[in-house]
Formats: C-alpha cells, sequence, structure tokens
C-alpha cells in the first residue's frame, strides 16, 4: 500500500506480531440492551478460547440436547481468540446453564428474557489486543495513531479473513453472481469443500461484495478530503441511526469531519440502492473492472433477488487505550457492529505488522 491508504499517514509504520499465541487477542461483545429476566428465552455470555461461534454454539446444544439453529447469536465471533459474547438458549434454566463446563467454553452469566436473540442485537465489540516485538518506544507513536483514528475514524475495509485462507473466495462468488453456478461448485470443490450448503453459497457471495466495497473504498481514500467528507451524489450514513440519505448540499461535509455521518460503498445487488454523478460512476468502475454491470445484479435467482446493501466506508474508533507490558503493547478499542479489529491494528503497522487477519494490499480485505 502506498501513504494515501492510510488513515494516519504522518505516522511512522511500525513492525509487530500479533495472534502469535491466541490469548494474545481479546474481544468483548457489547450487548445492545440488557435481558429483562423473564421469558421464555435465556441470554447467556460465553467465554470462549480456540472456537469460533459455530462451534460454540454445535458444543452447547450437544450438551443441552438443542438444535443448533435455535441458539441465537448477534455477531460470529473468531476462533483465533478468546471472546465472549451473548448466545441464547430456549427452554434451559439458569442452573442448568450455570453447571455447565467445558475446557474451552464457560458460560458467566444467565438471565431470562422475552425473545430469541437475533443477528446484529449488539451495540459493538471491545478489542484488547496484544502487539508483540514493537521496536523500543513505540508506545507514543501508537498512542499517536490511536487517538488520530478515534478523531477521524477508521478505514471500514473488509480484512483478509473475509476472502478465506487463499483468498480466492470472492472469485468464487463473482461466479455464483453471474449464474455460473457449475463453475462456482467445481473452484469450492478445489478448496477441499465436500458439501455445497446454502451458508457457504452465501459466504462466497459475500466475500464477492467486500471485494466490490474495498475497491471502492481504495479509490475514495484518493479523492479530495478522503474518507473525512462526502460529496454531492454520494449515500451518506448517519452514525447514530443508521438511516442512509442522499448527499446534496457542500454543508454535509462538515458533519462527516464531526464524525456524525461518513459517505457509504456497495455491496452490490438489486436491493442496493445506487448513489448519483461520479460516485455511481467510481461503482460502476469497480463492477466493471470485474466484468459485471448493475444489470447483471437485476435477476431473481437464489442470491440475487435479497442481495444489496450500503456499508460505511468508514468506521468510529471510541474508547482507546494502550498498556505496556513485559511480553508487548496491549492495544485496546471499541468499535460498531461489523467493523474489523484488524483494520485498526494495520494502520500501525501500515503493512509491516504480521499475523492473521491483517491485509498487505489493497485488494486485499478480513468474522464481526
Amino acid at each position: 500500500m502506498t501513504q494515501t491508504n492510510w488513515m494516519t499517514p504522518e505516522c511512522a509504520a511500525l513492525p509487530f506480531e500479533i495472534r502469535r499465541e491466541v490469548e494474545d487477542f481479546e474481544v468483548q461483545e457489547l450487548p445492545l440492551y440488557p435481558a429483562t429476566g423473564e421469558g421464555g428465552h435465556l441470554y447467556i455470555t460465553i467465554e470462549k478460547t480456540g472456537l469460533d461461534t459455530a462451534r460454540a454454539k454445535r458444543v452447547l446444544a450437544k450438551h443441552f440436547d438443542l438444535d443448533p439453529r435455535t441458539i441465537g447469536h448477534a455477531g460470529q465471533k473468531d476462533a483465533r481468540a478468546v471472546t465472549q459474547q451473548r448466545l441464547s438458549l430456549e427452554g434451559i434454566s439458569v442452573e442448568q446453564a450455570m453447571a455447565f463446563e467445558h475446557s474451552r467454553l464457560r458460560i458467566i452469566d444467565a438471565t431470562l428474557h422475552g425473545h430469541k436473540l437475533r443477528r446484529g442485537h449488539l451495540a459493538g465489540n471491545r478489542f484488547r489486543i496484544l502487539l508483540r516485538d514493537l521496536p523500543e518506544g513505540s508506545k507514543v507513536t501508537v498512542d499517536k495513531v490511536m487517538q488520530l483514528l478515534q478523531e477521524r475514524g477508521v478505514p471500514n475495509r473488509y480484512m483478509a479473513q473475509r476472502f478465506g485462507q487463499k483468498g480466492d473466495n470472492a472469485n468464487i462468488g463473482r461466479m455464483l453472481v453471474l449464474g455460473d453456478v457449475q463453475g462456482a461448485r467445481e473452484a469450492a470443490r478445489g478448496q477441499g469443500h465436500k458439501h455445497w450448503p446454502k451458508a457457504l453459497r452465501t459466504l462466497m457471495v459475500g466475500a464477492w461484495q467486500a471485494q466490490i466495497f474495498n475497491a471502492v473504498l481504495e479509490a475514495r481514500m484518493g479523492w479530495e478530503g478522503g474518507l473525512q467528507t462526502v460529496c454531492p451524489g454520494d449515500l451518506a450514513i448517519r452514525h447514530e441511526s443508521g438511516g442512509i440519505f442522499l448527499v446534496e448540499e457542500e454543508a454535509d461535509a462538515s458533519r462527516a469531519k464531526d464524525l456524525e455521518i461518513s459517505a457509504s460503498g456497495p455491496l452490490p445487488g438489486r436491493r442496493a440502492r445506487l448513489p448519483e454523478g461520479a460516485v455511481l460512476e467510481l461503482e460502476e468502475g469497480a463492477l466493471a473492472a470485474d466484468g459485471v454491470s448493475n444489470e447483471d445484479l437485476q435477476g431473481t435467482g437464489p442470491f440475487l433477488s435479497r442481495l444489496g446493501a450500503r456499508r460505511p466506508l468508514r468506521a468510529l474508533v471510541s474508547n482507546v487505550s494502550t498498556e505496556e507490558t513485559p511480553d508487548g503493547l496491549w492495544v485496546v478499542f471499541e468499535l460498531p457492529p461489523g467493523a474489523f479489529a484488524t483494520a485498526v491494528i494495520d494502520e500501525v503497522g501500515k503493512g509491516l505488522g504480521v499475523g492473521w487477519g491483517l491485509s498487505v494490499t489493497p485488494s486485499q480485505g478480513e468474522v464481526q
């Protein structure tokens, strides 16, 4: 990447390593609302080590004799971390939950609630990440990077893990979008996937959408004002409410500078609202460079009929801090749902950091 790809170009790049140990990466899900203490669903907070959310749900389902599909979750959490998140169980008592024991999964608390926990029902995530092997005296620079990101926001890139171990999930997703289901199936088989469930196909299409989004994001960072402004024709997103509106007045640029709104980028599909003017030209160009047009996305197949959304090009970073220890420098911060912690850490290394989930090229991009 060139320096224009970074939100903090005035800060020197620092080499480091993350995720040498699973315990070097901590995630705490921030709930959107408290459980009421009444109802037929039990909201539990779990802490898991070395397990992703799907595996944790299977462990709990087997223990409590439940269908994993009945267990609610708000967001997906990575396996390569120590993570806390909320799940919901139906028909299980507080006493049953608190008696659960497992070597890599424990239930911290349990409270009844009136409905199943739904996807997206989280306020955000708090991260605590250990940077190892930093040059001596790096804390001053890391503190500066984190302060600037809190003032400016961070590029809301999809990072490497979003694209699969070989980085080719987006290509398979593109085949599906263009109707080449057989070609996509063969490519997935080449990845080692013996089965072809809907969840896997959806994952591939999502990786393709993420690739287009990242391409638009990198181009927008080269525009005057970068991600800290909006321009006429933009579809801006209000960070507090998630509302989307068409930018028609230059005065909206000051709202972007104040972190009230940000420009959005496409997760392409027939349901995605389109911007106008130069912004639309840019987004259509990103599709064309990948051999796709908006017309290709207007079909009604199993993927296209419900495909399409907008995502902020910038994510807000809050409650930042750092702590020096003998093992390295712990970096603490909070992000909204769907934003990748490694996009923040990438700003420290600017391509020099190593570890799972980091991106080294603009086309690479990172679970929630």
